[in-house]
């Protein structure tokens, strides 16, 4: 029982810091979560397609690009155009397309570029198939890269900074917990009891998902009325992503708010009148809560004026609640006052009161667990992955008794560089290196840079001085014409931040052309290696980083136990030895190998051929790189053309591929064991390597 009127009101103080603060940590948790997270952030947009209304207004966009950048006459036939795009945008290819688009623009929205332009990118070839029942003609006059432009946002777009604020408020989210709970555990001990001190924290989590449930209302009817009166498709499509990006919290705040009141009304004494005595404990003079019941019957008559559609859903929350309270106390009452004095008397036993709150607190949990999650959009059909039987290696039970250089690895070259990863200007490859994993690749060749993350633009850019390069140096790297289109796409290149700060990325050349950051690419490898236990994998480096950093990236992902220690001198393992020395992770080196155990001399293991091919006539076995001894050989089997082309790939896979691979074991004496290619699901690079491990081990 509650001793003094000081007391009281603190109690209700901290009730109420304890509501705040609970409301403010579940909208930070959400917005890290949910938003700030690239991938669920575009998911819930993506969803968004699923409403009709947002569909039909994307179709208009797409035709208004059309019609304004690739062919006018697109205009005459508008109606049939429109209603042939928006069932397009109901098919999972467009889905992903849309997802990508967003994604792409996704640290542009939030974390500063000077203009966040959300385009369609491939989005060409669908269209032109979509359009040619309706249009031949028009149909042949989209060009298959066109990128139909949906939206474009400037810095000082009011969107765009209220992203970019959420952004800042969402690493709050757990120093705003601790500082609820710590106030709830005041408020529990002043409050003279267990049962007092539950039902004020029942209460405040009540109070805290009621507020965030109203507010997430309010704020979409203020972003849905900004959009011009009378155009209701347009409004209704804004609502429809309103909700794929909020509806769930504003449903995990209600289930909240029910919990938090079903806390309250089992462990208040008098649920019924359980907020009354709150604001009585108070001890505010008796006007002060007539103005605010009057403030109050203001607000709620203007809202029924301005938004009744929005007054009507918060009056029927606010009341749904009230009935539930009301029920709780209906359960809880007595038939006369004796009984009632009885049970006052006699306390409910604590445990049986923590019982019940623990059940209730697990329901509200399993409950926000099932609506958090983001929605899925499904995901492009994955490449038939070459597994093999129980206890095999790299797919095959041979492989697991010949030596590394007794086997093929299909690698991929800048493995990094997937058209299918955010950012990426000139990929070499289509899917990244989760994909490639999964798909049968065992060898990725990397570059590692150093990387700033600019924020006046979003994008990683190269530091040239701490990798003690220059511009001058770098334009050697890139051919005049890769040159001008990288400057003309990203700015002038090797400018730097002056921030002082640098990551490691993987890059080529230059970060500005794309980047992913070193530990989250590791950390990719680190989850396929626990996953698949007979698996060996290779990573060639090309370092522009020391070697520390590559080891510190390692340790931090949990690889460097798993990273293998070869001598030069003697014969190499067997890949059932790696396996069963768990030390599945061959890290060779083009620079610096040897100055740590596990960290290869990449071409004093290797020799490789000449990486100057630009069609099949140029394909050569010679030796480019290594010594005539190293036991490793690698064939470097792509095109230098740019940018790099699937097609140009493709032409020098399949046939030419495995004659090339059967030449060069032929003149150079030793098996092909890196064969690594630009668009390997377009050169047949796994099915040969399959082919060539199934033989019997060569003597």
């Amino acid at each position: 029982m509650i001793a003094s009127p000081w007391r009281q009101r603190i109690v209700v103080v901290l009730a109420v810091v304890t509501a705040v603060l609970l409301a403010a940590a579940g909208v930070a948790g959400y917005v890290r979560d949910e938003l700030v997270d690239r991938d669920n952030f575009s998911a819930r947009a993506a969803a968004a397609l699923d409403d009709a209304d947002v569909r039909a207004v994307v179709a208009d966009k797409v035709v208004d690009g059309v019609a304004a950048g690739v062919t006018p006459d697109v205009l005459a036939i508008r109606p049939l155009v429109t209603t042939a795009i928006a069932s397009l945008a109901n098919t999972a290819q467009f889905k992903r397309i849309f997802r990508r688009a967003i994604a792409d623009q996704h640290r542009a929205l939030f974390y500063g570029r000077s203009r966040a332009v959300l385009d369609l990118e491939y989005a060409g070839g669908l269209l032109q198939e979509s359009l040619r029942s309706v249009s031949p003609l028009v149909a042949r006059r989209i060009p298959p890269g066109t990128e139909p432009q949906l939206a474009a946002l400037d810095a000082d777009d009011l969107r765009v900074t209220i992203a970019r604020k959420l952004t800042n408020v969402s690493g709050w989210w757990l120093p705003l917990l601790i500082a609820a709970a710590l106030a709830s555990i005041a408020c529990g001990v002043l409050a003279g009891g267990v049962r007092d001190g539950i039902a004020y924290l029942g209460a405040a989590i009540a109070a805290a998902g009621l507020t965030v449930a109203l507010l997430t209302m309010v704020a979409a009817a203020w972003v849905v009325g900004r959009v011009s009166a009378g155009e209701e498709e347009r409004r209704a499509a804004v609502r429809a992503i309103w909700d794929a990006l909020f509806a769930d919290l504003r449903t995990s705040a209600l289930v909240a708010a029910l919990g938090g009141l079903v806390i309250a009304g089992v462990a208040s004494r008098r649920p019924v009148v359980l907020f009354a005595h709150l604001r009585r404990l108070s001890g505010a003079p008796a006007r002060a809560p007539r103005a605010l019941r009057g403030a109050g019957l203001l607000a709620l008559g203007a809202a029924v004026v301005l938004e009744p559609s929005l007054a009507v859903r918060a009056v029927s929350v606010l009341a749904g609640l009230l009935l539930i309270l009301l029920g709780i106390g209906e359960l809880r009452g007595r038939a006369n006052k004796k009984q009632e004095r009885e049970r006052e008397a006699t306390p409910v036993r604590p445990l049986i009161l923590v019982g019940i709150v623990a059940g209730v607190v697990t329901a509200m949990v399993l409950a926000v667990a099932l609506v958090l999650p983001a929605p899925k959009v499904e995901a492009p059909p994955a490449l038939a992955a070459l597994a093999g039987p129980a206890g095999s290696c790299n797919g095959s039970l041979a492989n697991c008794g010949k030596r590394l250089n007794e086997v093929v690895f299909p690698s991929t070259h800048n493995s990094y560089a997937a058209a299918d990863e955010p950012g990426w200007l000139f990929p070499n490859q289509r899917y990244g290196i989760e994909r490639q994993l999964r798909d049968g690749i065992r060898g990725l060749l990397i570059d590692v840079h150093w990387g700033e993350l600019d924020p006046a633009t979003g994008l990683v850019r190269t530091d040239l001085d701490a990798e003690g390069s220059d511009r001058n140096k770098v334009a050697k790297q890139l051919s005049p014409q890769a040159l001008r289109a990288a400057e003309r796409l990203v700015g002038r290149i090797g400018v730097g931040t002056g921030s002082g700060n640098p990551r490691p990325y993987l890059c080529h050349t230059l970060c500005e052309l794309g980047s992913e950051p070193l530990d989250e690419q590791f950390e990719i490898v680190r989850r396929f290696l626990d996953a698949n236990r007979g698996e060996v994998v290779i990573l060639f480096v090309e370092p522009y980083v020391p070697v520390q950093v590559i080891e510190d990236s390692l340790q931090r992902t949990g690889l460097l136990s798993e990273a293998a220690e070869l001598q030069r001198d003697e014969p190499l393992p067997t890949l059932g030895e790696l396996v069963d020395a768990n030390t599945r992770l061959v890290v060779l080196s083009e620079l610096d190998g040897g100055s740590r155990p596990w960290y290869l001399d990449g071409f004093s293991f290797v020799q490789d051929t000449p990486l100057t091919a630009t069609n099949p006539d140029n394909l050569s076995c010679e030796r480019w790189r290594g010594t005539a001894d190293s036991p490793l050989l690698m064939l470097n089997h792509w095109t230098v053309n740019f940018p790099p082309s699937p097609s140009r790939n493709r032409a020098i896979g399949g046939p030419v591929l495995r004659d090339q691979m059967n030449r060069c074991e032929r003149e150079r004496g030793q098996l092909p064991n890196l064969v690594a290619v630009d668009f390997y699901e377009l050169t047949g690079v796994l099915r040969l390597a399959h082919q060539r491990n199934e033989r019997a081990t060569t003597p």
